[in-house]
């Protein structure tokens, strides 16, 4: 949930109304922007007055004017309230919800039309307005739901399942929610939709007064964490189990409790000896949090088991495990050279007393990649020496730039300074190349100020935390250390965000074939040349809803010459990769959808090769964040026009 001032609103609604949110650079402009239904409370509770005076239904038309002026030119939006023609006595006043504007591209004046004939009237069925607006939106494409409504349900369906139903693949339809001037029950109904929805809650019940120096920092909302992947059913059984190619694919992996907490997938092993390949990832919920990853081999034996655990309080931003097959050159490993079909088994657990997190189903990706085996492994470098601690210059003149929502939608950045900053709850990927025989280093250093840090003060600090995934989505920060004061640190990972002067340093082995049979885990994550991750996210004890951003600037380097590339043993992309093309099975729910967006498997200075169509649908993905990003910044003009229509 946030809360946000007027002049911090404005920047949302300029920053990501705008376009100007930094994105991928292989972001393809021609792509569907896709689509967006504005569902407008119309119930006679909208004529009341907010509290510093105007009525909610004025404001909220000034502020649906100024969007549907702001719009861009080629996106779909549409329109539809509810409550605003029926009266409970006349029996119809639970399906009374109207699409006052039909979705499309050419309708700036209908919209505008629309808006002026609105009047207050009736009940409050959000519910059944909901599962309308889902059907004016479509089964396809990127959808999205911006909601504003001033109370509680008065009719079925219950508005809280219906969102779940909407959003239930977790991909391509989420649903925003403006509560005005709400609490209680009103409140947390409202707040249920955005979480079962996919989406985000605002609160526009009143002003807060906030520092000047304060507002400008929060200039834009969170970017909700957006797993991605072509659309895939795992069984709960191996028999039937789906064949995963090369790319990326999500999943939803069930409770820790539920029938879907175990799923099984294959993966094709095409040549004989070559390296597969496998990773699983999901957003930390809270502490205790376990997904355990398992390969068999072709007869059922264990090729290799890894554990992603969120430990703490919370401060891994997101669980991974990622296996390498074979594990090692020992002999015991052999039989896990054989070609043949692979099974995946992926396990969704809890430690110890924390069961919270694994209680509820959560969003699953899968990444598979197969390597060619190599010619001469002997022949190739020895692990390279970890490299030495070297603080990173983070006194340059830094651009501001937003890393992306989603693995797959990582912003790319070239070594040396960025600055940027982070809300609570919020996740930013960026991407770094990184060839062989080289090692990435991240330092990231939170900017505080007297205001923020008198805010900051006031209760349990918020934790900074930096992580490196590989190409594979490996965790690689192997080496941590900090410069400033120790005592700031909260973890291998983090430090605490209040921390003035303190800034935590991650870095990798150096990139290098063999590094895959070393013992220690994050070793094994470098041993893949291409596009290495960092993930900055702002971890909160227990949830955090203050309106406050928190400055950063981060400095990445890439070190060592490229050195040491494999020589491939047959026909392969210059990265390696061979085996099953990139497709939808067929257990996939529907074969329309993106496929795979796998970004990280290209040094460089790699030429062009089987990964293209690949490139092209990280290119979808990047439009994808800009659609989400359009919507944050709706939402946000809607929250302005609401607090100076209050002032």
């Amino acid at each position: 949930m946030h809360r946000f001032t007027a002049p911090a609103l404005v920047g949302v609604a300029l920053l990501l109304a705008g376009g100007a949110v930094a994105r991928p650079a292989s972001a393809a402009p021609a792509e569907d922007p896709g689509s967006m239904m504005l569902v407008l409370d119309a119930s006679g509770s909208m004529a009341e007055r907010l509290p510093e005076g105007g009525t909610k239904i004025a404001a909220a038309k000034e502020a649906l004017h100024d969007v549907v002026d702001g719009l861009p030119d080629a996106q779909r939006v549409g329109m539809r309230t509810f409550g605003a023609t029926q009266s409970k006595a006349s029996g119809r006043a639970c399906t009374d919800s109207q699409r006052i504007a039909d979705l499309g591209t050419g309708n700036r004046p209908a919209l505008d039309a629309a808006v002026d004939r609105v009047k207050p009237f009736g009940e409050t069925p959000i519910g059944y307005a909901l599962q309308q607006a889902g059907k004016d939106l479509g089964a396809t494409g990127q959808r999205t739901i911006v909601l504003v409504s001033d109370g509680e349900p008065t009719c079925a369906p219950d508005p809280c399942p219906v969102a779940a139903s909407l959003a239930k693949d977790g991909i391509s339809l989420r649903i925003d929610v403006v509560g005005l001037d709400v609490s209680g029950k009103a409140r947390d109904a409202l707040q249920c939709i955005a979480d079962k929805g996919q989406g985000e809650y605002y609160d526009a019940d009143s002003a807060d007064d906030l520092s000047n120096a304060l507002d400008t920092t929060a200039t834009r909302a969170a970017q909700p964490f957006r797993e991605t992947g072509t659309p895939v059913r795992g069984t709960v059984a191996q028999q039937g189990s789906p064949l995963l190619g090369n790319g990326d694919w999500l999943d939803t992996l069930g409770s820790s409790t539920g029938d879907r907490k175990t799923l099984y997938y294959r993966v094709r092993r095409t040549v004989e000896g070559s390296t597969l390949h496998v990773s699983v990832d999901s957003r930390a919920r809270v502490s205790g949090d376990v997904i355990d990853l398992v390969v068999l081999g072709p007869e059922g034996y264990s090729c290799g088991q890894r554990s992603g655990l969120n430990v703490g309080t919370g401060f891994t931003p997101l669980i991974t495990a990622s296996l390498a097959i074979p594990s090692s050159l020992d002999q015991s490993q052999q039989r896990c050279l054989k070609a043949g079909d692979y099974v995946v088994q992926v396990t969704h657990g809890a430690q110890g007393q924390s069961s919270l997190g694994a209680a509820i189903d959560v969003p699953l990706e899968l990444r598979v990649r197969e390597e060619a085996p190599v010619r001469d492994v002997g022949s190739l470098p020895e692990t390279a020496s970890t490299p030495a601690f070297t603080a990173l210059d983070l006194s340059e003149q830094a651009k501001q730039v937003v890393g992306g929502s989603s693995l797959a939608a990582a912003t790319p950045i070239d070594p040396g300074a960025i600055s940027g900053t982070i809300v609570p709850g919020e996740l930013q990927a960026f991407s770094v190349d990184v060839d062989w025989g080289q090692s990435l280093a991240a330092q990231v250093r939170p900017t505080i100020s007297a205001g923020l840090g008198s805010r900051l003060g006031s209760g349990r600090p918020p934790v900074l935390a930096v992580s490196i995934l590989s190409p594979s989505r490996a965790d690689a920060q192997g080496n941590v250390a900090y410069a400033g004061d120790p005592g700031s640190r909260r973890s291998n990972t983090a430090l605490y965000a209040g921390s003035e002067g303190v800034s935590v340093y991650q870095y990798t082995n150096a990139v290098a074939y063999r590094n895959r049979f070393q013992i220690e885990s994050t070793a094994r994550a470098a041993s893949e040349a291409g596009r290495y991750l960092v993930l900055v996210s702002l971890l909160t004890p227990g949830g955090d809803d203050r309106d406050y951003a928190v400055p950063f600037t981060m400095s990445t380097a890439v070190r060592g010459s490229a050195a040491g590339s494999p020589a491939y043993a047959v026909a392969a992309s210059r990265d390696g990769t061979v085996g099953t093309a990139t497709s939808a099975p067929s257990s996939a729910p529907s074969a329309s959808r993106s496929g795979p967006a796998a970004d990280g498997s290209r040094s460089r200075a790699a030429a062009p090769d089987a990964f293209e169509p690949v490139r092209r649908v990280v290119g979808v993905a990047a439009i994808a964040l800009g659609v989400l990003a359009l919507a944050g910044g709706i939402v946000a003009l809607i929250l302005f026009r609401l607090r100076r229509r209050a002032g």
